[in-house]
């Protein structure tokens, strides 16, 4: 018997999308899929819900999240697959690390629009974070 997964969905956590961890898992059992993984960009704030859904749920959950990351001068996605995902560590990581890194990705496309005359800056994007977290899309939130 083939089962069928979709292991690359996110949830109002990534802000690009507005489908909850709830909406998640009934839109998955309404297409019979035996299991998802919730990916939200750089953050795991879905996660314990989803963990909790699983259980009353008949679609199995794989932990999953897509971290944002640089290769050659361009912002990349990677999809990584762990039951550790919540931990403290990569916590930190994705607090730390890959936020200081899309923060410093964003920084010269800030400027840029500040030069062209678009009243952006840094110190309000910085604004933003704080206010509304590190996950997620922050740029797309404050533009």
């Amino acid at each position: 018997m083939t089962q069928k997964a979709d292991l690359h969905i996110h949830t109002v956590f990534s802000d690009d999308s507005d489908a909850t961890v709830l909406d998640v898992f009934e839109g998955a059992s309404a297409i019979g899929l035996a299991a998802i993984s919730i990916t939200d960009h750089d953050t795991t704030g879905a996660f314990k819900k989803a963990k909790d859904e699983a259980l009353k749920s008949d679609v199995s959950f794989i932990p999953g999240i897509e971290v944002s990351s640089s290769f050659s001068g361009r912002m990349v996605h990677l999809l990584i697959y762990s039951d550790k995902i919540d931990h403290p560590k990569i916590q930190r990581f994705l607090d730390q690390d890959v936020f200081n890194a899309k923060r410093n990705y964003y920084l010269p496309i800030l400027q840029l629009l500040h030069d062209k005359g678009h009243p952006v800056s840094i110190t309000e994007f910085d604004e933003e974070i704080r206010l509304r977290g590190k996950g997620g899309a922050p740029m797309a939130r404050y533009l």
